[in-house]
């Protein structure tokens, strides 16, 4: 926790839930992702994210296998947007991140794109 004004929405101090899961900003490029995945739930907090991950992407499926590079790749570009704010003074809009956060999963999915007929695994990467 820190007493400084969060940097993504300057609305409310920071903190590690704030910052990833109740900032307006974070809730933003979370709802864009989840969306694109086709997935219809309610942003949680810090834990309840975090609990939900590590119960719920453990196997080893494509779908999943997408989730879990989503997650960590979210996260990762709203902590160096907010390091970009701090330390370099500069901003990108929710759309910039979220280009972000696909070119990072399309590179590592590349090799492991299905060239099958399932047409979910087939939506999800052209997504």
């Amino acid at each position: 926790v820190s007493d400084r004004c969060c940097l993504l929405c300057s609305y409310s101090s920071e903190s590690q839930n704030h910052i990833f899961f109740e900032c307006a900003y974070s809730r933003g490029l979370w709802q864009l992702v989840l969306g694109l995945c086709s997935i219809k739930r309610s942003i949680g907090m810090w834990l309840q994210e975090f609990n939900w991950a590590t119960s719920c992407l453990k196997s080893k499926s494509f779908f999943l296998c997408l989730l879990k590079l989503v997650w960590n790749a979210v996260v990762y570009f709203i902590w160096c947007e907010r390091n970009s704010r701090l330390f370099e003074n500069s901003s990108n809009s929710v759309k910039v991140l979220l280009e972000k956060v696909k070119d990072v999963v399309r590179f590592r999915l590349s090799s492991r794109c299905p060239i099958d007929s399932n047409p979910i695994n087939n939506r999800l990467c052209l997504e």
